[in-house]
């Protein structure tokens, strides 16, 4: 890992450790196009940093993998998200989200 930049090399992904410090926003793995092992290995490695991790466009494939190391991740099959551990921060206040139609169900 590059201690001055916080990003660690993967060869296939470069893991940014303090893209919620620096934007408060904390890294997500976008799960299409890559493999059930390399997500494996971002959660992992989130997980280790921060005790938490969010995969999005998610296969159940990548879900069971990542629930082998990290049982209490959970899969959502319609938006496809992967999550494990708890915000930094709560925000007040609510959120409503609409659709117009079965497929926007995913969003």
């Amino acid at each position: 890992m590059d201690s001055k930049n916080q990003f660690e090399d993967l060869g296939f992904s470069k893991v940014d450790y303090a893209r919620e410090e620096r934007t408060g926003f904390p890294e997500v793995i976008f799960g299409k196009g890559k493999t059930v092992d390399q997500v494996r290995q971002i959660v992992e490695r989130l997980m280790n940093a921060h005790g938490k991790a969010l995969v999005t466009l998610a296969t159940e494939e990548m879900a069971l993998a990542v629930q082998e190391d990290f049982p209490e991740a959970v899969y959502n099959p319609t938006s496809r998200l992967i999550t494990l551990g708890e915000p930094s921060v709560r925000f007040a206040g609510k959120v409503l989200v609409l659709c117009a139609g079965t497929s926007d169900l995913p969003v």
